[in-house]
């Protein structure tokens, strides 16, 4: 199953960018969005590419409004989250990217693609979500579910980010 989002931030793409390479955005993002054992597993920052690799307790990030079919299924299984967040900066006139996500304990296969274009002073990033799940006869409904509690947390990411750059973008532009 695929979806697209789109999201536009009012910072050129290069500020983007610079907020994934600072060290405590991830672990700060992840506390704020009420997530704990935040562990950054593997990060690799080189100036054409970009990956970090995080795990953290699945505890509370499922939403509240799981189905009652999944909840059986789902509770107890789900031990940890693990996102990869991937970029190729080699080409400033696109970024392109990949966020893979897994949940442990749940055969759930999901990432999303990346491309952020810079668009003079501001940028946009667009996604496209993919999630497929190996359960018989309630995988559909699994994926249906997994796409829009992966909607949800992108918005909350969204949302988290632009508040983020509020503060961050300050001396970025004080400085050029």
């Amino acid at each position: 199953m695929q979806a697209p989002l789109q999201f536009t931030y009012p910072y050129p793409a290069e500020t983007y960018v610079a907020m994934f390479r600072d060290a405590s955005y991830i672990t700060r993002k992840h506390a704020q969005l009420r997530q704990r054992n935040i562990r950054i597993m593997e990060a690799i920052d080189k100036p054409e590419r970009y990956r970090l690799k995080v795990r953290r307790d699945a505890k509370g990030l499922l939403p509240e409004s799981v189905p009652e079919f999944a909840q059986g299924f789902l509770m107890g299984r789900i031990s940890a989250l693990v996102t990869t967040i991937e970029w190729d900066l080699s080409d400033p006139s696109l970024y392109v990217g990949k966020n893979t996500i897994e949940l442990e304990g749940l055969p759930l296969k999901a990432h999303i693609d990346y491309w952020l274009i810079p668009q003079g002073g501001q940028c946009v990033h667009r996604q496209l979500m993919n999630a497929k799940v190996d359960v018989p006869l309630i995988g559909g409904k699994l994926e249906s579910f997994a796409m829009d509690a992966i909607r949800g947390i992108q918005t909350r990411d969204y949302e988290y980010n632009i508040d983020f750059l509020r503060e961050f973008a300050q001396p970025l532009s004080q400085s050029a």
